[in-house]
């Protein structure tokens, strides 16, 4: 720091710095220390106190030679047009909280003709206002319209999400199985038993054959939480994690996903192999 003293005044003459000070438990705060005289003052009220003691603050102010001014005008804050995009995303949020139970996601845009769920995650969001205000506004675009880009259309889907491919995987599985077409069979062979017999009756090798046993399809198991199963098999936290991350919400779920699936989301063959494992104990568990 530079300073001077005036010579025989007792005033400081400080350049780049001032100098405050406080006397504790009295009225004396942030006073300026601008002469000698001030600092006797000091002293002899601290002399009067049982515990004596102050504080002496001494800031250093910066040297304006033009180019930090300039260089503070660059950095200083959010520009118009990013206030109005920041205002624009908040208004966004506020129209389309998704208020849906069945929907698995906060924020979305029902997608006409069908008012199908668009996610709107932070990429889209920010598309949106971008083309709302700003230099980049585009024609059309508000608050019930989005841009006229591809991840604004129901069909699109991007090839990183993998928590989206999973999701769309399982909703394919799910809708399969309960579209299957339900065939009967009835083994009724009484009048063909006849026929063979002449109409004689049943042959009563036939009659006191055994019955053959019906196979009864196993029903399924009860869902049982994420957490629940790692706790209940010892998976580590950091796997329970990875699952949660792909919005895997119990063991019900892994048998719809293939060990590519897992893979590419990130787990490595030996968790592969953990998560495996503890499906194929669950499913034995009586």
């Amino acid at each position: 720091m530079m300073y001077g003293i005036g010579n025989r005044s007792g005033l400081l003459a400080p350049t780049n710095f001032t100098i405050t000070y406080m006397i504790l438990r009295t009225n004396y705060k942030n006073i300026v220390l601008g002469n000698i005289s001030d600092f006797t003052t000091i002293m002899e009220e601290v002399k009067e106190h049982r515990s004596p003691a102050f504080k002496l603050t001494i800031v250093e102010t910066k040297y304006d030679d033009g180019e930090e001014a300039e260089e503070d005008e660059d950095t200083e804050g959010p520009t118009d047009e990013e206030m109005e995009q920041n205002e624009a995303i908040a208004n966004l949020t506020r129209q389309y909280t998704c208020e849906d139970r069945a929907c698995g996601f906060h924020i979305c845009w029902p997608a006409p003709p069908e008012a199908k769920h668009v996610n709107l995650t932070l990429l889209h969001l920010n598309t949106w206002a971008a083309a709302m205000v700003g230099l980049n506004k585009q024609p059309g675009v508000d608050l019930d319209n989005p841009p006229n880009t591809k991840i604004f259309d129901v069909t699109y889907t991007d090839p990183t999400d993998i928590a989206m491919l999973s999701r769309r995987r399982l909703n394919a599985v799910t809708q399969t199985q309960s579209s299957a077409p339900s065939i009967v069979i009835n083994n009724d062979f009484k009048d063909i038993v006849g026929l063979l017999n002449g109409d004689r009756g049943p042959d009563p090798a036939i009659k006191n054959a055994p019955q053959p046993v019906l196979r009864q399809q196993p029903a399924l198991r009860p869902k049982l939480s994420l957490l629940d199963f790692c706790n209940r098999f010892k998976l580590s936290r950091w796997l329970c994690e990875k699952l949660d991350n792909i919005d895997v919400t119990g063991p019900h779920c892994l048998r719809f996903l293939q060990n590519a699936d897992l893979l590419g989301a990130g787990l490595s063959l030996g968790e592969l192999a953990d998560i495996r494992d503890a499906e194929e104990r669950w499913m034995l568990e009586t």
